[in-house]
């Protein structure tokens, strides 16, 4: 599997969580770096977003309704086409648990809130290629 961005002009981010405020600052930072943006307000929208969009980058909140981060991202790495998608955990927990948690079930990076958004799109975009190096290097 490679990258949808072939198929786009610009790599398409997933913002999922529940507070539409940080959703809009998320996203219009997104945008202004270059990506294509689509949100959702919980983990079970997230997923289901994810399965009929299948973006480049996820990121994903941890405390949500219905379905939180953790029970979102691996979900979403149980799924074929969620094998090398990008997640990037966003919480409000700045504790050693989470963060551990996070990797355990699958993410690829973790931040802390408050977000610095001017460097968000810089971070995307990192995460973007190192996991397009990763695929490269699994499929040789």
């Amino acid at each position: 599997m490679t990258f949808n961005t072939s198929l786009r002009k610009k790599p398409l981010v997933l913002v999922v969580d529940d507070d539409l405020s940080l959703r809009l600052s998320i996203g219009a930072a997104m945008e202004k770096a270059g990506f294509q943006v689509i949100d959702a307000e919980n983990g079970r929208e997230g997923l289901t977003l994810f399965q009929s969009k299948k973006p480049d980058l996820i990121l994903l909140d941890v405390m949500m309704p219905e379905m939180d981060g953790f029970e979102t991202c691996a979900a979403i790495r149980k799924l074929p086409e969620g094998k090398y998608t990008q997640i990037l955990m966003v919480t409000g927990l700045d504790d050693i648990q989470s963060t551990e948690r996070s990797f355990e079930v699958g993410a690829n990076d973790f931040v802390a809130k408050p977000l610095n958004l001017m460097l968000l799109g810089h971070r995307g975009k990192y995460m973007l290629r190192a996991g397009q190096a990763f695929q490269e290097l699994n499929k040789s």
